[in-house]
């Protein structure tokens, strides 16, 4: 059981990055355009970066476990997410790729996606879940904004690094 613990918080993933944040000294984790990382299912799989700004939701595919600072492209064009709002209202959004070229990207490969909600203007919390092809299997998107989602983590890993409005 303690390995199985220390596995957990050696593995797991951290939680919004405005900076570095580093998890009991083992392994550091980063959001490299500063929005909220939500694990694609589990750590090892890659993260999807949230980044929220006025009515524009980017998400950025980037890799597993501190390989946050590699792109993660999908083989989308397009995918929906639904979008549960604070006072429980849901929402649809399409996302669209929007190819990073100077890293070659394409439409078909590609890290980055964007859609815009006026229902998103002023939000500053929002869960979203969907479905999209990662490295060749569907994969179920969790997205919790801005505190990012860590199945990783056991619950009391989760509540010791719970982001509290900038606060760390």
């Amino acid at each position: 059981a303690i390995a199985t613990l220390i596995s957990a918080i050696v593995l797991g993933c951290s939680h919004r990055e405005e900076a570095d944040h580093e998890h009991h000294g083992q392994h550091r984790h980063k959001a490299p355009h500063g929005g909220a990382l939500n694990a694609i299912e589990k750590c090892a799989l890659g993260h999807v970066e949230a980044v929220l700004e006025g009515k524009k939701l980017t998400l950025y595919f980037v890799g597993g476990h501190d390989k946050t600072e590699t792109s993660l492209p999908i083989k989308a064009e397009k995918f929906e997410l639904r979008v549960t709002l604070e006072d429980g209202s849901e929402k649809l959004i399409e996302l669209i790729a929007r190819p990073l070229k100077l890293a070659g990207e394409k439409v078909g490969n590609c890290s980055r996606f964007e859609g815009e909600g006026d229902f998103l203007e002023g939000v500053e919390r929002f869960e979203a879940t969907g479905r999209v092809e990662v490295n060749g299997v569907m994969r179920t998107l969790t997205i919790k904004y801005p505190e990012g989602f860590h199945p990783d983590h056991d619950e009391r890993e989760h509540h010791e690094h719970e982001y509290h409005g900038g606060d760390h």
